[in-house]
C-alpha cells in the first residue's frame, strides 16, 4: 500500500515539475507578437554594374 502511494506521489511530482519547466521555458521567449515596428525610409540604392 505504501509503495503505491509513493508511486502515485512520484508521478504527480514529476508531472508538476514538467509543467513548471515548460511554463518557465515559454515565459523566457521574447514577445514579438502585436508590437508595431517603425520602418525608417532609406535612400534608394545606386544601380552599379556589379549588381546587374
Amino acid at each position: 500500500m505504501k509503495k503505491n502511494l509513493l508511486l502515485i506521489f512520484g508521478v504527480i511530482l514529476a508531472l508538476a515539475l514538467a509543467f513548471v519547466w515548460v511554463w518557465a521555458r515559454d515565459t523566457n521567449k521574447p514577445k514579438e507578437i502585436g508590437k508595431a515596428t517603425a520602418i525608417k525610409p532609406t535612400e534608394p540604392n545606386e544601380v552599379t554594374p556589379e549588381l546587374i
